[in-house]
């Protein structure tokens, strides 16, 4: 099975695309503020309820991408837009995972292996998967930190920081 990294690396590069459309347009500390203000609860409805849309999106070249927010996003606030930014960058971020996952057990995801071989890898993989999953509502800072961008604490830690 032929190596799916540049693919990999494709998703990276445009999550950091991504996440400097967001800083320059937002702010970093704007998208991290709101991010942290939803609540799990919240993060995972939006998730439900855009997927598709988020989908899309990664679909999309950079220059159909602004389009296509104004589009989708027509009548929302600037959260809205920053948090479907910052799903598209997680999307990405979950795509790259599962194709590094991909690779590393492409022995086990095709015919040759023996059933035992097979199952025990295939149970590896889905505990890697797994394992990757808790890190869905976490702010994406690695790709804002790649494109050099100082990721801080959110505005209301910084605060409580202060005060102390």
């Amino acid at each position: 099975m032929k190596s799916m990294s540049s693919y990999e690396r494709h998703a990276w590069r445009d999550a950091m695309e991504i996440a400097a459309d967001v800083e320059e347009e937002f702010g970093i500390q704007r998208a991290l503020d709101v991010f942290h203000e939803v609540s799990a609860r919240d993060l995972l409805q939006f998730d439900r309820n855009n997927r598709h849309l988020v989908s899309d999106y990664i679909k999309k070249t950079a220059f159909q991408r602004p389009a296509f927010l104004r589009k989708i996003l027509k009548g929302c606030d600037e959260d809205a837009a920053i948090l479907f930014q910052l799903f598209a960058i997680l999307g990405l971020l979950k795509a790259k995972k599962m194709i590094e996952l991909r690779d590393l057990y492409a022995g086990f995801l095709e015919p040759g292996q023996g059933n035992r071989v097979t199952a025990k890898g295939m149970f590896d993989l889905f505990s890697e998967v797994n394992r990757a999953t808790p890190r869905l509502y976490e702010f994406p800072a690695e790709v804002f930190e790649a494109c050099g961008f100082y990721v801080g604490l959110p505005s209301s830690e910084l605060n409580e920081k202060i005060d102390e």
